[in-house]
């Protein structure tokens, strides 16, 4: 997923979360760095910023789904906390603002490692973002179904 692209997704769901689209392009960016220490050219033996900001917009798709509008935006601003999460992490820390939990708790959990849900993102990753049939999205150039675009 370009940035622009991601930047339309988010502000759909925020329509004022400008300050912190960069901060999570930035996060994307160190992702693809923590998966390509050794600064591979072949696209195929890492994931780029772009499969990252895919799965993170993904991921706070099925927030939306799940916990709603106001969850999903907690987990935007995230960023600006800052405790941008792993893609795998997302779910977790809706599921704890959802049960009433503070947005500031979500920093300590990452770090400790109570967020991870690495089965679950190993599941959707393959299926939903890296799918090799083009749904009409991706034909729109997204990399795979997102409610409302």
């Amino acid at each position: 997923m370009t940035f622009n692209d991601f930047s339309i997704f988010i502000t759909s769901i925020f329509p004022n979360s400008e300050g912190v689209l960069d901060i999570w392009h930035e996060w994307a960016k160190e992702l693809q760095d923590m998966d390509n220490p050794d600064k591979e050219t072949d696209p195929y033996e890492f994931k780029s910023s772009e499969t990252f900001l895919g799965e993170i917009a993904y991921a706070i798709d099925t927030v939306r789904k799940e916990h709603g509008e106001e969850i999903a935006k907690q987990i935007i601003m995230l960023a600006g906390i800052p405790a941008c999460p792993f893609p795998w992490e997302i779910k977790g820390a809706a599921e704890h603002l959802a049960n009433g939990g503070d947005i500031n708790d979500i920093p300590k959990m990452e770090a400790e490692g109570t967020l991870e849900d690495i089965k679950d993102y190993l599941t959707w990753s393959k299926v939903n973002v890296y799918n090799e049939k083009p749904s009409e999205n991706q034909e729109k150039g997204f990399s795979y179904e997102i409610q409302g675009i």
